[in-house]
C-alpha cells in the first residue's frame, strides 16, 4: 500500500481539527497550566506529609504498587481494544500493532502538544493507509463513547443512592443493554462500548488500589465516578494525559462523594492520584518505550516518512 507523508496526512484532517490544533499558544498554555496544577498538588500534599506518611505506614504499599502497575498494563490493552474495534471500519490494523500504537502514544502524550495522538494518526496513514480524517473520526467516536459511559455511571451512582436498586445491578443493566445492541446494526459501537465500560472499571480498580495504599476503603460507586472523571480529564485537549487536572479533580471530587465517612481530605485524594500517576508513568514508560523500539526496528522507513 502506498505510503503517505506527514504533510499529506495533515491535509486530510478535517478543517475543524486543523483549526483546533493550529494555535500553538493554546497548546503551550495548556501544558503550562497542567504543569502548574501538578506542582500545586505536590506542594499541597507536601504540607500534609505527616498525615500521608502515617497512612502509608499502615498498609502493604509494595503489594498495592505491584497490583496497580499490573492494572495499568491491562488498562493499556483495554484502551487499544476500543480503538481496534472502532478502526476496523476504516482499515485493518493488527491487534498487536494497535496495542503497541496505543502504548507508544500514551508515552509520547506526556510530551507537550500530545505528540502521541498526531504520531499515531500519521503512522496509521503511512503504514496501514487509513486516512487521517478517518483516524480523527475514530478519536471523536471514542470521545462520545467515553461521555456516554460516564453519564451512565453517574446515573447508576445517583440511582443507587436515591432508590433501592444497587449500584452493581445498574452497572450490569448497562452491560446487558450493550450486549443486546451487538445483535443490531450498532454492533461496532456496542462492542466498543462494552470494552470502554471495562476500561472505566479498570480506572476504578486503580483508584481502589491507590486509596488502599493509604489505608482508605473507597466505595465502589465513588471509585467508578472518579474513574470517569479521570477518563474525561485524559481526553481534554492541550493537557498531557490530564496532567494536573486529574490530581485536583480527584482531590476535590473524592471528599464530595464520600463525605467524612472514610476520612478523605483534599490532600489524601491528591496523594492517591499521585500514586496512581506514578504507577502510570512507570508502566507507560516500560510499555511505550518497548513499543517505540519495536516500531523503530520494524518500520524504519515508515517512521522516517512520518517525522
Amino acid at each position: 500500500m502506498p505510503p503517505a507523508s506527514d504533510h499529506t496526512a495533515s491535509n486530510e484532517l478535517p478543517s475543524w481539527f486543523r483549526t483546533l490544533t493550529a494555535h500553538r499558544m493554546f497548546r503551550h498554555v495548556g501544558v503550562a497550566i497542567g504543569v502548574l496544577l501538578l506542582i500545586a498538588a505536590i506542594i499541597a500534599v507536601a504540607r500534609q506529609r505527616h498525615d500521608v506518611f502515617d497512612a502509608l505506614r499502615l498498609v502493604d504499599v509494595g503489594g498495592s504498587a505491584v497490583l496497580l502497575l499490573a492494572t495499568v498494563f491491562v488498562h493499556l490493552v483495554a484502551s487499544a481494544t476500543v480503538f481496534h474495534i472502532l478502526t476496523q471500519k476504516y482499515g485493518h490494523v493488527p491487534f498487536g500493532d494497535m496495542v503497541m500504537l496505543i502504548c507508544g502514544a500514551a508515552l509520547l502524550n506526556y510530551l507537550p502538544l500530545r505528540a502521541g495522538l498526531f504520531g499515531r494518526i500519521a503512522y496509521q496513514k503511512a503504514v496501514f493507509n487509513i486516512r487521517a480524517a478517518d483516524s480523527v473520526r475514530v478519536v471523536v467516536e471514542s470521545l462520545i463513547l467515553s461521555a456516554c459511559t460516564g453519564v451512565w455511571v453517574v446515573i447508576a451512582a445517583l440511582s443507587a443512592r436515591e432508590t433501592a436498586v444497587s449500584f452493581p445491578i445498574m452497572l450490569w443493566f448497562g452491560v446487558v443493554l450493550l450486549a443486546i445492541g451487538i445483535m443490531t446494526p450498532a454492533r461496532r459501537w456496542c462492542l466498543a462500548g462494552i470494552v470502554r465500560y471495562l476500561e472505566v472499571g479498570l480506572w476504578a480498580v486503580r483508584y481502589l488500589l491507590a486509596f488502599a495504599a493509604l489505608g482508605i476503603d473507597l466505595p465502589l460507586d465513588a471509585a467508578m465516578v472518579i474513574g470517569c472523571m479521570s477518563l474525561v480529564a485524559n481526553l481534554v485537549p492541550f493537557f498531557s494525559n490530564g496532567l494536573g487536572l486529574r490530581e485536583w479533580g480527584v482531590g476535590l471530587l473524592t471528599p464530595l462523594l464520600v463525605g467524612s465517612a472514610v476520612g478523605v481530605t483534599l490532600e489524601l485524594g491528591m496523594t492517591a492520584e499521585l500514586i496512581n500517576r506514578a504507577a502510570e508513568i512507570i508502566a507507560v514508560s516500560i510499555a511505550g518505550g518497548g513499543a517505540l523500539m519495536l516500531f523503530a526496528s520494524r518500520h524504519r522507513g515508515a517512521l522516517r516518512r512520518t517525522t
